[in-house]
């Protein structure tokens, strides 16, 4: 198979895995998701904690100063996990190093997501006035930048065949 024939055939198992993981996501009970909020959350004031900022989790909500942190879905990582997941199992390599694609993926992407956290949570107990900006835009850029780089190293390190 020639190289666009390879992009081709990567392109359309990556559009069908993450198609498929989006069903599994939806399939799972209302819990599981309100579960990952909940855990994000709870993981989020103990960094803080330990950092020497008070935080209070109260389920998905977090109380930060005069401020309150809702924790939805798009800030667990998972949408990330999912886009990097896909990306591994559609690439051609073996079982194996797709196994260590996720487990590495998972981990890198959880601690990227929690210093995120832990950066807007900075920012907004320091100047709430740019929280909106670091929190939609530099931070969705730089995410993004860094989970597409974790693939690209992966292909590189432990994706080829």
């Amino acid at each position: 198979m020639d190289k666009k024939g390879k992009v081709a055939k990567f392109i359309i198992l990556f559009v069908l895995v993450l198609i498929a993981e989006y069903i599994f996501l939806y399939l799972l009970p209302r819990g599981f998701e309100m579960l990952q909020r909940e855990l994000t959350a709870k993981v989020l004031v103990a960094v803080l904690s330990i950092l020497g900022t008070q935080a209070v989790a109260t389920g998905d909500t977090i109380q930060l100063g005069t401020n309150t942190l809702k924790i939805v879905y798009e800030c667990t990582g998972g949408f990330a996990f999912f886009i990097f997941s896909s990306a591994v199992l559609a690439y051609p390599a073996s079982l194996k190093k797709k196994a260590l694609g996720q487990i590495i993926g998972l981990a890198g992407i959880f601690l990227l997501n929690l210093i995120r956290l832990v950066a807007i949570s900075f920012v907004m107990l320091n100047n709430p006035s740019l929280f909106d900006f670091i929190h939609k835009y530099l931070w969705q850029v730089t995410f993004t930048v860094i989970v597409i780089f974790m693939f690209i190293l992966w292909v590189e390190k432990w994706g080829a065949e």
